[in-house]
């Protein structure tokens, strides 16, 4: 499979983000491995994922990490040069970051609807800090 370079870029960056964050005092950082359907593999079981299935279609459902005081969270398929990630959005609206699925990736000549692409089935892991503690380790006391 050839995974493209944004993708490591990205998945590069996004695991230094996360190393680096770990190493900060009071940061708390848990994590989780979920299988495609949302249900817990293995990890902190803190982490909870709500699923919410399309009344439509079957083949369409959304992930949202049931909120945890004082966390963020930040979600990584297993796989991702296949695929990309649309945020949810329920009628009437703005689109919300807290609310995603994953989708085929879509080559950008193609003339498609994607927000009727169905689902694909991608393990992810998520991780959760506290962003106070990234606050306090860039805030000066000066």
């Amino acid at each position: 499979m050839i995974v493209p370079l944004s993708a490591i870029a990205i998945g590069k960056n996004a695991l230094e983000f996360l190393g680096f964050i770990k190493n900060l005092t009071d940061s708390n950082v848990i994590s989780a491995y979920f299988n495609w359907d949302g249900s817990l593999i293995e990890g902190n079981n803190k982490i909870e994922i709500i699923k919410i299935n399309d009344q439509t279609n079957k083949d369409v459902w959304w992930f949202q990490v049931k909120e945890l005081k004082d966390y963020v969270f930040v979600r990584i398929p297993v796989v991702s040069s296949c695929l990309q990630e649309i945020p949810g959005q329920y009628v009437g609206e703005n689109p919300n970051a807290d609310m995603w699925r994953w989708i085929p990736m879509i080559e950008e000549r193609a003339i498609l609807a994607t927000d009727h692409a169905g689902n694909i089935k991608v393990n992810f892991v998520i991780v959760g800090y506290r962003p106070k503690a990234l606050v306090k380790h860039f805030s000066s006391n000066k």
